[in-house]
């Protein structure tokens, strides 16, 4: 007898900025989508798979809603984010502690028509030092919509995350399983890396970062039984735009390098060469 498979597809959704990215990487015990303390990191939908005995879980860390002048803007971005909650029957949404603001109230609004079950996920408790205000706060949320689960977690520290897998995994449904045994994302491994690699230039540049800087991979192989090779491209668009990335006497490029080089390796479980240029597009 064929045994019998469960599978639940979770929309992770919020403004930007409130830990999605985080979130799904705790969710899934695996670091897939990247993260930093500047806006609009996650570009498109990422998804993480988590597998228990006959139970498949698919979390989509989606990007940040963009919202301009108290509405939900009209872009490819904001539909494509629409279209995964209005397909799906659970939707997990993160806010930042107790920092409810318009663009929640917005999110909210459009969710509260939709069809499905809400998880609600208040996230960085670990900045709120009287936790005795969370009770009431969340008192006050659930007049505005009866949530089917409430969480309080620190997706940072990884606190209280597995309370949301248990019940998910207890919400699933017998549907047959997406994706290949012992797949844990969707996404290509030129993605990932690619991914990687921006990522550490977010962290490693901060606010000098330009939001048009594009990485290309010319060359990228792993191998098992000597070292993987990556060659990429950071392309820029200006001279001094160049200059930042590289920094003085090389000193950002080749932290960047170091620091990706550590976590692609970490990630596929290879020993690994690198080379990242930096280059302004003609």
């Amino acid at each position: 007898m064929k045994k019998k498979t469960f599978c639940c597809i979770i929309p992770i959704i919020g403004k930007t900025n409130v830990g999605k990215s985080t979130l799904i990487n705790k969710l899934i015990k695996k670091k897939i989508s990247i993260t930093s303390k500047k806006t609009n990191v996650t570009l498109n939908p990422v998804y993480g798979i988590l597998d228990k005995d006959n139970y498949r879980i698919i979390y989509i860390d989606t990007p940040g809603i963009t919202i301009r002048n108290n509405k939900i803007i009209s872009c490819k971005k904001n539909r494509l984010i629409l279209n995964h909650i209005k397909n799906s029957k659970l939707v997990i949404f993160v806010v930042n502690g107790i920092l409810w603001e318009k663009d929640d109230e917005i999110i909210l609004s459009i969710i509260s028509n939709m069809k499905c079950s809400v998880f609600l996920v208040i996230n960085k408790i670990d900045n709120i030092k009287d936790k005795k205000i969370l009770l009431p706060y969340v008192s006050i949320l659930k007049k505005k919509m009866n949530f089917d689960e409430v969480f309080f977690v620190s997706a940072k520290k990884g606190k209280f995350v597995e309370n949301i897998n248990n019940v998910v995994f207890r919400k699933s449904e017998l549907f047959k399983h997406f994706f290949k045994n012992e797949v844990f994302t969707n996404q290509s491994n030129e993605f990932i890396v690619t991914e990687i690699i921006r990522e550490k230039l977010f962290r490693f540049l901060g606010d000098e970062l330009p939001y048009i800087i594009r990485i290309f991979l010319n060359y990228f192989i792993l191998c098992r039984r000597r070292k993987s090779k990556l060659y990429g491209i950071i392309l820029v668009k200006t001279n001094n735009q160049k200059k930042i990335v590289i920094g003085r006497s090389g000193n950002k490029i080749k932290k960047i390098t170091y620091e990706s080089k550590k976590d692609i390796e970490k990630f596929f479980s290879r020993k690994l060469n690198i080379k990242l240029l930096v280059k302004v597009q003609n």
